[in-house]
C-alpha cells in the first residue's frame, strides 16, 4: 500500500499552492498536486479524528528557499488570511485501486516565518471553526444602532410594522 498526502492552499489573489509529499505528481479533482513542493519533512500536523465537531487547529510547515518567493510574499501581504486549505490522503492498494479521504478543510488564520540558513520556514495554522467565537460582535441592524451613525434615519422604526402590501417593481 502507498500513502500520499495532498494539500491545497488557496490565496486571495486567485492562485493556489497544490502539493503532495508522494514523490510523483498526483491528479485529483481537476488539480495536479506537485511533488515535494515546499513541504517540510514532518511538516504536516496530526489530525485527530472524532465523531463530534472539533474546533482544533491544524498546522503545516513550508520550506521557502528564496526571500523573493511568491509564496513568502503572499504570506507577508496577508494574501493567505481566511483562505481555504484542504488536506486529503491518497491510499493506493496493492491491487492498484485508489481511495482519497478528506482529512481537513478549514481557513488559514495565522503564520510564523522563521529565518533559517537555507531560506525560511513558514508555520501555517488553519482552523476548521465555522464561527470565530472570540470575534467581537459587529453592528446589529436595529433602530438604535442605525441612529448612532445616522441620527435622522427613521427607516428601521417602521421595519417591524406592516402598513399595506407593497407591490415591488410597479
Amino acid at each position: 500500500m502507498i500513502i500520499r498526502n495532498l494539500i491545497k492552499m488557496s490565496f486571495r489573489s486567485g492562485g493556489s499552492l497544490i502539493m503532495t509529499d508522494g514523490g510523483i505528481p498526483v491528479d485529483f479533482m481537476g488539480d495536479t498536486y506537485e511533488p515535494d513542493l515546499y513541504l517540510a519533512s514532518d511538516g504536516i500536523g496530526e489530525i485527530n479524528e472524532a465523531l463530534e465537531i472539533t474546533t482544533e487547529d491544524w498546522s503545516l510547515s513550508l520550506n521557502i528557499p528564496d526571500v523573493n518567493s511568491p509564496i513568502l510574499l503572499a504570506f507577508y501581504g496577508d494574501d493567505y488570511l481566511n483562505q481555504t486549505v484542504t488536506y486529503y490522503r491518497q491510499f493506493i492498494w496493492d491491487d492498484g485501486t485508489e481511495e482519497f479521504h478528506k482529512l481537513f478543510e478549514g481557513r488559514m488564520i495565522e503564520y510564523e516565518a522563521i529565518d533559517s540558513e537555507d531560506g525560511y520556514t513558514i508555520e501555517v495554522t488553519s482552523s476548521a471553526n465555522i464561527i470565530n467565537w472570540q470575534q467581537v460582535k459587529g453592528r446589529s441592524t436595529n433602530s438604535d444602532s442605525q441612529n448612532l451613525i445616522y441620527p435622522d434615519d427613521k427607516g428601521l422604526d417602521f421595519a417591524g410594522t406592516e402598513i399595506s402590501d407593497i407591490s415591488w417593481g410597479k
